[in-house]
């Protein structure tokens, strides 16, 4: 094989070569990379009140929310409907980065295609709301689709589905490392030759986090507000 798909291994070897071929971004700064990039580079904070739930009991009421996502503008209705939001993003983020990467998949084997998902957990609005369905009008009006929202590996699994992809599909838990650590497995997935390519996807969700006091400050921060680090951290 051409040594441009082998790189030195550290140790006189060679190993296989893994790039980065397309880019999706569901942000606090944007959806797409784009509007991500132009966030960045003007110095603007994802950061802002909370909206998506009532936080007048927290101490914490900021936070960095996507704004302006429409989950019908990358799934169909039907989709949309039945998927938790945290999957909607993941399904969103790789529609995009299929496009950036300009990769046809009519002419590609979908046996050599896969998934490989950085999550913290799974869909905890939906929890939420079901289980207030639960208390107020009984288990059998609960969704059927409760299951499939809620567990944090159904994301991938819907990338898959969406895209029909059969290869190797798998996501870690590891919380704030998970994004990291996806990269890295992915990439060995890769290198073994388990699969020819795969989407790397990665999520965070915060909010038992303002109970723990990770992050926010004393006065819960205006909009715009983050720190990294204090004198008192």
């Amino acid at each position: 094989m051409d040594n441009a798909f082998f790189s030195s291994d550290g140790k006189g070897g060679r190993r296989r070569r893994v790039v980065i071929t397309g880019v999706g971004a569901v942000t606090p700064l944007g959806i797409g990379v784009k509007e991500y990039w132009q966030g960045l580079v003007q110095g603007r904070s994802g950061i802002g009140p909370l909206t998506l739930f009532d936080a007048s009991d927290l101490s914490c009421q900021v936070a960095g929310e996507v704004k302006g996502f429409d989950p019908r503008d990358f799934l169909g209705t039907k989709q949309a409907r039945h998927t938790a939001r945290f999957t909607q993003f993941a399904v969103a983020a790789a529609r995009m980065a299929l496009e950036d990467a300009q990769l046809d998949l009519s002419q590609e084997d979908p046996n050599r295609i896969g998934v490989f998902l950085g999550n913290g957990i799974g869909g905890l609005p939906e929890t939420q709301e079901e289980i207030q369905v639960l208390l107020s009008k009984g288990g059998m009006r609960v969704t059927p689709f409760f299951m499939p929202m809620i567990l944090a590996n159904m994301a991938a699994g819907q990338v898959a589905i969406t895209f029909q992809l059969k290869g190797y599909i798998s996501t870690v838990i590891t919380a704030c490392a998970a994004g990291t650590q996806a990269i890295g497995e992915a990439a060995e997935v890769i290198r073994r030759g388990r699969a020819g390519g795969l989407w790397h996807l990665r999520r965070r969700l915060s909010r038992g986090a303002t109970r723990q006091r990770w992050g926010c400050p004393r006065h819960a921060l205006g909009s715009g507000g983050c720190r990294t680090g204090t004198e008192r951290r």
